[in-house]
């Protein structure tokens, strides 16, 4: 009986369970990180879909905003403006919080 090395080879077990110390994936068979394929590495941006810029997604605000202009769905509505309160969450048009989603003000859910 090995009691003494039992904790090595099950700290040794867990390790490769999780892909390596510290939760590091090793790479393929081919010296590759499987999380990020060559193929993925390689995609040029006119293959990337663009967002349907009139879609509507559910947002949490991350830093306050003021004075947001609002589009109208229709033409018998007009434009108005809103601010959006750190912390609170809207469904609102995608075109109309684009630059904030990518500014990191904003965060879609």
């Amino acid at each position: 009986m090995c009691h003494g090395t039992a904790g090595a080879h099950g700290r040794k077990s867990q390790e490769s369970q999780k892909g390596g110390p510290e939760g590091q994936h090793p790479p393929n068979g081919d010296g590759e990180d499987p999380l990020r394929p060559q193929q993925l590495l390689a995609v040029s941006p006119h293959e990337v879909p663009k967002p349907d810029l009139d879609s509507y997604v559910f947002l949490r605000v991350r830093e306050r905003q003021e004075n947001i202009l609002v589009e109208p769905d229709t033409d018998e509505q007009r434009d108005y403006v809103i601010d959006l309160e750190k912390g609170s969450q809207h469904l609102i048009r995608y075109k109309t919080i684009a630059p904030l989603v990518a500014s990191g003000a904003v965060q879609l859910i």
